[in-house]
């Protein structure tokens, strides 16, 4: 989720955003694709979340979503810590910091999963007298992040950038970038955004097809340092990992299982 920075590659999207050559500008760029290669963003599970300073639900409720950026502005709402879903602020930290790394983008991949956790009854508890109903507020809330995509990259907290080939469609490799200083940023620091890893020098494959993550796969069962590297990667350096000797069969079996039954099976027999 949003609130750890963490971003999965997906084979497809739920929103495309095709780009017209946008350029984002500013650090030293970590690919520099050649004949034939390109690259996408991947945005997913934001859980943008409206209700981080209660009291401008009322208003953002009953205010167009053209109005909303400037009700977010005007107000004192700050990047929040671990736990939580994303602010505005920390959603527009995460842009900036996507469009600022040096490199143009072919198109946006979006995947899903816009609303913050619990929408429905924190809207009831927020929403204040007359309010518009929580149908409208979740398709202005999506319209809404829709819109700041759009903002910032002509047509668009750890985000991926991904290098593929232009004319098979093959992933060829992956960069994720994440927020160094989320709890000096959610106490008014200005955010630090920081690559964290590139996918094929870390893990030693040649690309991100389906054979590289099955060979991936097995390698982890084995090689104890990588699966560790692994495991932190997987929480975006948080300071509460989820994957630890005890559960790790679980997500090990995930990598390589295409069915529930291959899932089953493979989880059973390490038990």
């Amino acid at each position: 989720m949003f609130d750890r920075l963490a971003f999965s590659f997906a084979a497809f999207a739920a929103v495309t955003l095709m780009l017209d050559g946008v350029r984002a500008q500013s650090t030293e760029p970590v690919f520099y694709p050649g004949t034939n290669e390109g690259l996408f963003l991947i945005v997913t599970d934001i859980h943008f979340d409206p209700f981080s300073d209660p009291t401008l639900v009322p208003e953002l409720d009953k205010s167009p979503v053209s109005g909303w950026t400037a009700i977010f502005k005007g107000a004192a709402e700050n990047i929040k810590s671990y736990g939580n879903d994303a602010s505005y602020s920390l959603m527009v930290s995460a842009l900036d910091a996507a469009a600022a790394q040096g490199m143009t983008y072919d198109y946006v991949l979006y995947t899903g999963d816009y609303l913050s956790h619990h929408f429905n009854d924190i809207y009831q508890k927020t929403a204040g007298d007359n309010p518009q109903g929580v149908t409208s507020f979740a398709i202005k809330t999506t319209q809404y992040v829709s819109q700041l995509l759009g903002d910032t990259f002509g047509n668009n907290p750890a985000f991926a950038v991904f290098l593929y080939d232009k004319t098979s469609g093959a992933v060829k490799d992956s960069a994720t970038f994440y927020l160094t200083n989320l709890e000096a940023a959610a106490a008014g620091a200005k955010p630090d955004w920081q690559l964290e890893y590139d996918y094929r020098s870390t893990y030693a494959v040649p690309d991100l097809s389906a054979a590289s993550r099955a060979s991936l796969a097995k390698t982890l069962q084995n090689d104890e340092p990588l699966r560790q590297r692994f495991s932190d990667l997987y929480a975006v350096q948080s300071a509460t990992p989820e994957i630890d000797p005890v559960n790790w069969q679980a997500y090990g079996c995930a990598l390589d299982a295409t069915s529930p039954e291959a899932y089953k099976a493979c989880l059973c027999s390490s038990n």
